[in-house]
């Protein structure tokens, strides 16, 4: 059975406002396209959901327990939407963490504390990497510069980059002068 979102929702407005020319009015259409899609929407299921007369219109039994559902659906469908719009915003999701022997003495606890409360929503993952198995670079300068990184975005400067150590301010720290940090944080 193929439905569209658009069946579903004239088939709950027709029944919400009480008739076709209502739903029409409140869909920005004419009542024969409302009443195309009804009709696409019973063929679908191979039986009416409303009875029609010259005045009234009436769910069936199909159409009332069709009807009972409905409103779960377009509910599931709004927190859909509103979790899409929390992701992209970064309100919600996952946040994977990886840390070496120093980050968790001060600066770490400290960073996810205060980026949970500022985003309750997305969960936080923590992974110990021991620093007598990174290279040296990712050691000095590249897990140092994705911690400063994720406390400068809890606090606005990673736009512009201000309060970053110098040697990470300028991606140095052995390697020259714009070259970027190595290892991942």
């Amino acid at each position: 059975m193929n439905l569209t979102l658009r069946q579903l929702r004239v088939f709950k407005t027709i029944v919400e406002s009480g008739g076709f020319r209502k739903a029409a009015e409140a869909l920005n259409t004419s009542q024969p396209a409302l009443s195309k899609t009804i009709q696409s929407l019973e063929g679908a299921f191979g039986f009416p959901l409303l009875d029609r007369s010259t005045h009234t219109v009436e769910m069936t039994k199909a159409g009332e327990a069709f009807y009972a559902r409905l409103g779960e659906l377009f509910d599931l469908i709004d927190q859909i939407a509103s979790d899409t719009v929390d992701v992209a915003a970064g309100q919600r999701g996952n946040l994977s963490i990886t840390y070496t022997d120093f980050a968790i003495l001060v600066q770490l606890p400290e960073t996810i504390q205060a980026f949970r409360q500022q985003r309750p929503q997305v969960k936080i993952g923590v992974r110990f990497y021991p620093s007598p198995h990174q290279p040296a670079p990712a050691r000095t300068v590249g897990q140092r510069a994705g911690l400063y990184r994720l406390y400068l975005a809890l606090h606005g400067a990673l736009a512009t980059g201000a309060g970053l150590p110098a040697d990470i301010e300028r991606g140095t720290g052995g390697r020259g002068a714009g070259s970027p940090p190595t290892g991942r944080a």
